[in-house]
């Protein structure tokens, strides 16, 4: 057991899903547009330091006795491809597709660096820089931080007088989270963690029963993992959207008058959405949230936490009550975030709903922006989306620069019409315009108000 270390239990999970699926589909993808003058060798050298710096960029991983393990490698310093396609065309969708097609490779688990770093130069002055990085050892926030090490390292080698990128703050490392977050103290012994998710879900039904358009293709048979957890992988359907200034100006009115975070008001309306379509007030869903605490902010590796998020609500009082009530709700859940759903599963004998799943992504602005280099990211989507929910939510939240909120819908196409998410998509922003002006009314009365768009002609619409 010497350089082994234990996995966290949802990295267990992954494990399992990535024996028993095409590992590629589990993928976490990142393109960079580079405008201007650009070093590649430099490049290729601050993409080392950073797997240096990472352990989790340089983990392996190894079965034993049904149980995964985990061990830290050296780097093997070539990580840089650097692809010389001829391109006879500027095509924005032409380079995407292409990218795609080269990126979409697997991992040798036992044996590979974690991290895959493609350079395409499609012109002169403008160059793809995309990455390829296994879930099992990256997260959402992850790439928020390599993106932006990797380019503080860059222009620090890029400054004559620099010559050691030793610049950044030592991070802790992926194996010390993963041994805090199994250690008693954590979920194990600590019974407020366990008690807590009792009371939210014992005797409850978990399932979140959604308006399916395809009730009868609702067939696909269901994967079994070692610990009796069911996951079943499908590529998604998407509909990807940008709040405008205006949506925004809302968002932040609410917050500061209701001291709500972006998340929660986003959260808040989601649940009101669900609420819409399915007629009801209670929802259960699952919710990801990043699983950090301060000293963990730089680490890069699987931290995130899915917990499960349980809300009734008061029909009879007013919105503004409404949204303060998601507020202390979410604070309660993230803070017992640690007991997490693969802890409730297992303890409570709770059966793990693929149906309805929310994702917040906080993500930092690590854009470059000077009269010799123009660095942002690649605008469409290079990953292959796949989910093992019905319907996934993820909204990703941009606070550095200027407030800029993205809003994904991805769904599974053997159960939902385009037309039945394009029309959640405009209730979406329907609520978003509607919910400041409308605080004082009852849920109830709310609620009945978008029902002319939410429900009968939203199921109705989508048929034709």
């Amino acid at each position: 057991m010497n350089n082994l270390y234990e996995v966290s239990p949802r990295m267990q999970c992954l494990w399992e899903l990535l024996k028993m699926k095409d590992s590629r589909t589990r993928n976490m993808s990142v393109g960079i547009v580079v405008e201007g003058a650009f070093n590649d060798i430099i490049f290729e050298k601050a993409i080392n330091d950073l797997i240096d710096r990472h352990e989790a960029l340089r983990t392996c991983f190894e079965e034993r006795d049904g149980k995964v393990l985990m061990k830290v490698i050296k780097n093997k310093q070539k990580n840089l491809i650097i692809d010389t396609h001829l391109w006879e065309s500027d095509s924005k969708n032409l380079i995407k597709d292409y990218i795609k097609s080269k990126i979409y490779v697997k991992f040798d688990f036992e044996n590979d660096i974690k991290i895959k770093s493609w350079l395409f130069p499609i012109s002169k002055n403008f160059r793809v820089v995309a990455f390829s990085i296994p879930h099992i050892v990256c997260d959402g926030v992850s790439i928020n931080v390599l993106m932006k090490e990797l380019f503080e390292i860059y222009f620090c080698y890029s400054d004559k007088g620099c010559k050691s990128a030793k610049l950044l703050d030592e991070a802790e490392q992926f194996k010390d989270y993963v041994k805090w977050l199994n250690s008693s103290v954590v979920y194990r012994v600590d019974n407020r963690y366990k008690n807590y998710w009792i009371n939210q879900l014992r005797n409850k039904n978990v399932k979140q029963i959604l308006p399916y358009d395809f009730m009868d293709l609702r067939l696909d048979k269901p994967v079994y993992t070692s610990e009796g957890l069911v996951m079943s992988l499908h590529k998604a359907g998407v509909i990807s959207f940008h709040l405008n200034k205006n949506e925004l100006s809302i968002m932040r009115e609410t917050c500061r008058e209701i001291g709500m975070s972006n998340s929660m008001f986003l959260m808040s309306v989601l649940l009101l959405l669900m609420m819409c379509w399915c007629a009801t007030f209670e929802i259960i869903s699952k919710l990801r949230v990043h699983g950090r605490t301060p000293e963990f902010l730089r680490t890069v590796g699987y931290l995130t936490n899915a917990i499960y998020f349980r809300f009734e609500a008061d029909k009879n009082g007013s919105v503004e009550e409404y949204l303060s009530a998601i507020r202390d709700k979410m604070i309660d859940a993230i803070e017992h975030q640690y007991y997490h759903d693969v802890c409730i599963e297992s303890d409570l004998g709770i059966a793990s709903p693929r149906s309805l799943f929310f994702n917040f992504t906080p993500q930092s602005d690590w854009r470059v922006d000077s009269e010799e280099l123009r660095i942002y990211e690649f605008n469409d989507d290079i990953e292959e989306r796949m989910t093992m929910y019905d319907f996934e939510i993820t909204s990703r939240i941009s606070t550095t620069d200027a407030l800029l909120v993205n809003i994904i819908f991805a769904y599974n196409r053997q159960l939902f019409k385009k037309n039945t998410i394009s029309n959640l998509k405009e209730l979406f922003l329907k609520i978003i315009n509607s919910l400041h002006d409308n605080k004082k009314i009852s849920l109830e009365e709310y609620i009945n108000s978008m029902k002319g768009v939410s429900i009968d002609p939203l199921l109705t619409d989508a048929d034709q």
